[in-house]
Formats: C-alpha cells, structure tokens, sequence
C-alpha cells in the first residue's frame, strides 16, 4: 500500500464516520465505519520496521477532520471561530487516541491496544458529556440515536431496564469475539 492508499482509507473512514449524523443515512453504519481507521493502523502496524508510530497519527488527521467538518459543520452557523477551535481540537484529540493505541499495540500486543483504545475513547466522551467547552454531540450514541428500537428492542418509552436488544447483544458477543479469539486475525498478503 502506497500514501495515497493510506489516506483514502483514512478519508473513507471519516466520510462513512459522518454519515451516521446525517439525517438520510441509518446510524447502523457506525457498526462498519471505523473499519478504514482498523485496517489503516494494521497495515502501519505490519510495516512498523518500515513506518514510524507518528504515521499512524499523520494519516488519522485528515479522515478525523473530515469526520468533524461532516458532523460538526452545524457549529459555524453559532460561531466561525467556535467551529473552527473544536473541529480542530477534536480531530487532535480522535487522532491521538488512535496513536496511542498503536503505540501500546506496538509495545503490548493486540488485547491491551484495545483496551486502551475503549478507554480513552469512553473517557473522551465522558468528558464531552460533562464539559461545556467540547460538544457532546459527537458521542457515538448519537451516532446510533436513529436506530434505538433496534438496538433496545422497544422504544425508549417502552423500554425496561433489564431488556436488551437482541441487535447489541449479537454486536457485544461479536466485539467480545473477535479480540479474544486467537484465530480471528486480519492478514495481509503483502
């Protein structure tokens, strides 16, 4: 894989990102958009002799960016300057976490980097949800908001606490398999 390869699967990371906020597209293809950002990071991670881990957050940029301009571009009717500071700030912040999990992936392995990655990306939601400089609307549940009856099975009227759709129980064992199952691997024949 050349640069150019690199970055359209960063770019069709963040377009296929965005479109889960926008209004004609189901939030279900969250369920696949990050697959860009995955199958970048391994293909950095496989060329590590050749490849520097500050690659992974050079290429991460621009699908980020174009993530947050498509989800976020709403801001710049509040504020040109707002718009501009958080779509920036964010697109660090989403780019930095992935280049954190590549580094601890290559110095730990593959089950830590996901743990790590699921950490920092629930932290930095965390915090957009209670920080009033950073937008919460970027949370992946919003992302997913469109699709709720069938995600919980019923509609958030309806819904009881101890019932879980049958969809997040099919994608949480899915999740749980493929990074604990030692056979489940992406290869590449390069």
């Amino acid at each position: 894989m050349n640069k150019y390869i690199f970055s359209g699967l960063s770019l069709a990371g963040g377009l296929l990102t965005a479109l889960a906020w926008s209004e004609w597209c189901p939030g279900l293809i969250l369920l696949v958009a990050l697959g860009p950002f995955f199958i970048l990071e391994n293909e950095i991670f496989i060329r590590s002799k050749t490849l520097t881990p500050i690659t992974v957050f050079l290429y991460f940029l621009p699908g980020f960016l174009l993530f947050c301009m498509l989800a976020m571009g709403w801001l710049r009717s509040a504020s040109i300057t707002g718009a501009v500071l958080v779509i920036a700030g964010l697109t660090f912040v989403f780019s930095l976490i992935g280049w954190f999990a590549h580094i601890i992936r290559l110095k730990f392995g593959t089950v830590p980097a996901c743990i790590v990655l699921v950490s920092l990306w629930l932290s930095l939601e965390l915090i957009t949800h209670n920080l009033d400089i950073i937008t919460p609307w970027i949370n992946l549940g919003n992302g997913l908001a469109k699709d709720i009856r069938l995600f919980s099975g019923m509609t958030l009227q309806e819904l009881p606490e101890e019932r879980c759709g049958y969809l997040s129980q099919i994608f949480y064992w899915h999740l749980f398999w493929s990074t604990f199952h030692p056979d489940l691997k992406i290869s590449s024949n390069t």
